[in-house]
């Protein structure tokens, strides 16, 4: 039975971002998807009790499909280094469903609400992403790691957008920037706590 929850949930995550490459997602509705899907909608309501609940579940997808770009936790390099690996995988990731998730980001523009839903979802990846870096903390250096890792996010995510290159050559050059300034201050902050 778990496993007939799972095949939804991923035909439903799949056709939502199909059609969000296609169609502003404010457009779109669980009706919808669950037809793209060949999913009963009834079946859709089960899993995804309305639209934006499927943001959360895109976020997890794309994690999953970084941790299995990546393989098992890195453990050699800096952590400058691992993080770099572990954060380019993700873009990699993005770039194959870039006119989705522009779409998606397009729309949380338009209505910041939305946020509500990606943003505990974007904390939980980004903290994966440190595990998969082989950088987990705990306390108050996990909440710390994570809000800086969020602020490298945004601002590779923003060139991301308007990265038109196949190799994200901009992106990896702003990702670097930020992840070393971020190093810098973790190294200072870090050896206060």
């Amino acid at each position: 039975m778990k496993k007939v929850k799972t095949d939804i949930r991923q035909k439903l995550i799949e056709a939502a971002l199909a059609l969000a490459s296609k169609q502003d997602w404010s457009q779109l509705s669980l009706e919808q998807i669950a037809k793209a899907a060949k999913v009963l909608a009834h079946d859709a309501q089960k899993t995804f009790a309305n639209l934006n609940d499927i943001l959360p579940a895109i976020v997890e997808k794309i994690d999953g499909d970084v941790a299995k770009a990546v393989g098992r936790p890195l453990s050699s390099g800096t952590p400058h280094d691992r993080l770099f690996e572990v954060m380019m995988a993700r873009f990699d990731i993005l770039q194959k469903h870039r006119k989705a998730i522009l779409g998606i980001i397009a729309s949380v523009k338009r209505d910041p609400s939305l946020a509500r839903n990606l943003m505990p979802a974007q904390a939980k990846a980004l903290q994966k992403m440190l595990a998969i870096a082989g950088l987990q903390q705990d306390g108050v250096k996990q909440v710390l790691a994570t809000v800086g890792l969020l602020a490298v996010y945004v601002a590779s995510l923003r060139s991301w957008e308007r990265d038109q290159t196949r190799d994200m050559t901009p992106t990896m050059a702003v990702l670097d920037r930020y992840l070393r300034r971020a190093g810098k201050l973790a190294e200072i902050v870090f050896s206060t706590i």
